[in-house]
């Protein structure tokens, strides 16, 4: 074996590697989606509803408490939609492809029969959107 192939072989390896490490850290892993109800008031009927259709019920929150979930989304893109009891749904992760990994927080800050109103705090993987009002999906 040549001197050049076996000092080859160990920056290859670590090359493979820093890939490794490099694609993980990108994107992928789990995605949690945090429900916070700062509201005086129990707040039920909640879903977060997947671009494939897919929905996954979040369970009655007390005031003050919240509610972690890591839903299955699907391998290409897609939303997250937060659906209320009144079947009104308002954008969670308007956009994304593959799944986003990090975290989601939905924070709501009131409920009436007119809907819901609150923020979400995207710390998504794939997103540097940050904070910014719960709205209504289109």
């Amino acid at each position: 074996m040549s001197a050049t192939r076996v000092r080859l072989r160990p920056v290859l390896a670590a090359a493979f590697a820093a890939l490794v490490v490099l694609l993980q850290g990108c994107g992928g892993g789990r995605l949690d989606v945090r429900v916070e109800n700062d509201t005086e008031a129990v707040i039920r009927g909640l879903s977060l509803i997947s671009g494939e259709g897919t929905s996954v019920p979040i369970p009655e929150i007390a005031p003050g408490d919240s509610f972690v979930t890591t839903p299955a989304l699907g391998p290409g893109e897609g939303h997250l939609l937060l659906e209320d009891q009144g079947g009104r749904r308002y954008e969670i992760l308007p956009y994304f492809e593959g799944n986003p990994g990090g975290e989601v927080s939905v924070e709501i800050t009131a409920s009436a029969e007119e809907g819901l109103e609150g923020t979400v705090d995207d710390r998504s993987r794939y997103s540097s959107a940050g904070e910014y009002p719960l709205r209504r999906a289109e």
